[in-house]
């Protein structure tokens, strides 16, 4: 009955402050701002110490500061977007909201639009098709870009989504516990003369997102945008299961 409950709670809120799947790509393309993605892990790891994900290990500082982002402490909402998930049901997702959204709800801003989390899942291709791959274009049409992954990724820059870039450079980070490594980091890409980051780092590209925005730098958090990509029009495994 609780997770039912904090379901209901949830599909209400986002009705009232979520944008829906092409708004928030239409949003990035037409105000140029920042894009920070909570997903159930960074939820997880902002609101649960311990709760270790798959490449990052759980720390006091990077709960405290991804609380920090998404109660935009000294950050700006017209320079940087947070992206809130899809109010889904189901098992799964029944347990994360019944376990987190009724202490989320209390830190969680009413005057605030939140995008949509997963413009970078396969539901946003799979409803959106081709006119969602001209959106994301669109975001980084003739900008020069710098891409941001773990050491190693097969992050694989495809001209279907990357093309209308007009340059394209690309900047390593520990691929596991990157987040121990995220003051240099960010040192590192505040010297890349680039008008665009697209950062795929798990919870630290949430985290360095916020910063850039912060240092009146734009950076997106695409996540697993490519391999989500490959799973609606290639026919690939889902991005879970796709190699790193």
């Amino acid at each position: 009955m609780i997770c039912r409950l904090s379901n209901d709670d949830v599909v209400r809120f986002c009705r009232a402050h979520q944008l829906g799947l092409d708004e928030t790509v239409t949003q990035l393309v037409s105000t140029g701002t920042s894009l920070a993605r909570f997903g159930d892990g960074e939820l997880g790891a902002m609101m649960r110490p311990g709760y270790d994900l798959y490449l990052q290990r759980s720390s006091p500082q990077l709960m405290a500061e991804l609380r920090g982002i998404w109660t935009l402490d000294d950050l700006d909402p017209a320079t940087l977007l947070l992206g809130f998930p899809l109010p889904f049901t189901g098992s799964y997702w029944s347990g994360v909201w019944g376990s987190l959204w009724p202490e989320l709800r209390l830190i969680t801003r009413d005057d605030l639009r939140y995008g949509n989390t997963h413009v970078t899942r396969p539901v946003y291709f799979r409803r959106l098709r081709g006119r969602g791959v001209d959106l994301w274009r669109a975001v980084w049409a003739d900008q020069s870009v710098c891409v941001v992954t773990g050491t190693g990724s097969r992050f694989d820059l495809i001209p279907e989504l990357f093309g209308s870039a007009a340059s394209v450079v690309r900047e390593t980070a520990p691929p596991v516990d990157a987040y121990a490594d995220v003051d240099a980091l960010e040192r590192r890409l505040l010297a890349i003369p680039v008008d665009l980051f697209l950062l795929s780092l798990g919870p630290t590209a949430t985290v360095l997102a916020a910063r850039l925005s912060r240092r009146g730098r734009r950076a997106l958090d695409i996540g697993h945008i490519v391999n989500s990509y490959k799973t609606v029009f290639h026919g690939a495994d889902r991005p879970e299961h796709q190699p790193l």
